[in-house]
């Protein structure tokens, strides 16, 4: 009898562990917050750099819509002080099994052209937010691309 009821619950243990489901599954989540800077160049100049800013910090481009100024990147692992979870009014560093995609919007008017970035997560914990180190380290890749080399300076200061 002890047998038979061991041997059932060995059966049953089993069948549960193979039909197991996820009980959590991730979401996307967007601050909403985004960075931008403001360049002396046209749009298709601009586009160079972005490309060559996000190719100098490892992030491969997912897709490109040139018509609507869209750059979006591939989802890749949170890094250590990209996106953080307020805690107790801190910044909690420790998220981990987290991805994250840069999307990148180019506005063009008045011969200049504004580049703003944000980002988009996809985890388990919620109320992440991004530190915006990442974003603006994109940011300052683009103004090296497009300065002059070399710059000029005055009394006034730098002019592109």
């Amino acid at each position: 009898m002890f047998r038979s009821f061991s041997i059932a619950l060995i059966l049953i243990s089993i069948a549960f562990a193979s039909c197991a489901k996820p009980l959590i599954d991730s979401r996307e989540y967007t601050d909403g917050r985004r960075w931008s800077r403001d360049y002396a160049a046209s749009a298709n100049e601009v586009y160079y750099a972005i490309r060559w800013a996000l190719n100098e910090h490892d992030y491969p481009i997912s897709s490109e819509n040139l018509h609507q100024g869209l750059v979006t990147t591939t989802w890749v692992p949170v890094k250590s002080d990209s996106h953080c979870v307020w805690l107790f009014e801190k910044c909690d560093y420790g998220v981990i099994n987290s991805y994250y995609q840069l999307d990148i919007y180019v506005h063009t008017g008045s011969g200049r052209t504004l580049v703003k970035i944000g980002s988009r997560l996809k985890g388990l914990v919620e109320n992440q937010v991004s530190t915006g180190r990442e974003e603006k380290k994109v940011l300052a890749s683009i103004g090296d691309f497009l300065r002059k080399s070399p710059p000029d300076i005055s009394n006034v200061g730098i002019s592109e």
